[in-house]
């Protein structure tokens, strides 16, 4: 898995967010950051991307091996503890 997403539950233009959306897309970013790290992962980096898309969200570039189904979900049930 090479990179995450969190994106916002109403996935709107990045300026059409309230600023608690923006407070829990940012909280729920850095715990997943706060996972990866948890787990191991080095370099994972977060970016929030909007602008050049149009629409909110978060990046998270994880670096890691890509990995089949079978290893994405047992990596996310992993990870699921952290957040």
């Amino acid at each position: 898995m090479r990179e995450c997403l969190v994106v916002p539950r109403r996935h709107v233009q990045l300026g059409d967010l309230t600023a608690g959306e923006v407070e829990s897309a940012t909280s729920a970013s850095r715990a997943v950051v706060g996972a990866l790290r948890g787990e191991g992962v080095k370099g994972a980096k977060l970016n929030q991307v909007g602008p050049a898309s149009g629409f909110a969200h978060y990046s998270i570039l994880i670096g890691a091996e890509h990995g089949g189904v079978d290893e994405i979900d047992d990596f996310v049930n992993r990870l699921r503890p952290y957040l």
